[in-house]
């Protein structure tokens, strides 16, 4: 039988778009640390099952075996997008941000904060504890950003090295946003499709720093954690480039590349860029 309860829950229901929705399906793990000798680390999100997947690996010395740790978080809304940060010092997953909807149409963006356990580590000699041996790391949560409909559920997401803000796009206009990480996590667009049409197409962020040209963040057409994309979908991409050669939080200069303008600078070359995230 059908209660009153029942059909206001189903009217309060509101749906991920499909193409925010990720499943086991792209199973894969987004490997934030992947070139370290000694430790990698890797998350996942399943957007109906409001589920966080951690993966990390370590190894005591070179050429040791691998133990690894796997921590599954759950959440109250279907994440639509989560990105980590790595602390440089400790080679490990230091922040995670989350971002998603609620039942009743909420958007939430999460900084999740990660403490780990005071146990040996690798290169260290005696009393090294092997990864899977260890206790999970607490996980503190914040809210960094809620409002109902606000500016709707965030399709790309990227987080600023040092901390200092994320850069997002929402889904139902294409605007980029700053979002201030220390509170009281001002909320700042940046660019719109009317300044820029190429943000409706814009399907990941991801920074990268050049050596001679600084830091930059790269918006793609193309889904990261996707495996498979069409040929043509990937010889007719553009690329928008936001520089900040200063590395002062403020972006110098925006540019659109085609992928033949893209390859001419060399910035396809792995080599070309001193922090690249490899995603697979």
């Amino acid at each position: 039988m059908v209660t009153v309860w029942m059909l206001a829950a189903i009217c309060l229901s509101w749906d991920v778009p499909q193409e925010l929705s990720r499943s086991p399906v792209h199973a894969g793990y987004e490997w934030v640390l992947d070139r370290h000798p000694l430790k990698r680390a890797g998350a996942r999100w399943n957007t109906p099952a409001k589920r966080v997947e951690i993966k990390r690996r370590e190894r005591q010395a070179a050429g040791s075996a691998w133990s690894s740790q796997e921590q599954s978080l759950s959440t109250s809304y279907a994440i639509t997008i989560a990105r980590a940060r790595i602390e440089a010092a400790t080679a490990e997953i230091s922040d995670l941000y989350v971002a998603g909807v609620h039942d009743n149409g909420t958007v939430v963006i999460e900084r999740w904060r990660f403490s780990y356990p005071a146990l040996g580590q690798p290169g260290g000699g005696g009393g090294y504890v092997p990864l899977a041996n260890r206790p999970m790391p607490v996980v503190t949560r914040s809210v960094l950003y809620m409002a109902s409909p606000g500016i709707g559920p965030i399709r790309a997401l990227e987080v600023d090295p040092q901390n200092r803000f994320l850069l997002l796009i929402s889904h139902g206009d294409s605007t980029l946003f700053r979002l201030d990480v220390p509170s009281p996590h001002q909320l700042t667009p940046i660019l719109n499709v009317g300044q820029q049409p190429q943000l409706a197409d814009v399907r990941s962020i991801l920074y990268r720093k050049h050596p001679t040209e600084g830091p930059k963040y790269v918006l793609s057409e193309l889904i990261y954690w996707k495996h498979a994309q069409s040929l043509d979908r990937v010889a007719n991409s553009k690329t928008l480039l936001l520089s900040d050669p200063n590395d002062d939080g403020t972006f110098d200069s925006t540019e659109l590349l085609t992928r033949s303008e893209w390859s001419n600078r060399g910035y396809h070359l792995s080599e070309s860029w001193e922090h690249d995230r490899t995603q697979w």
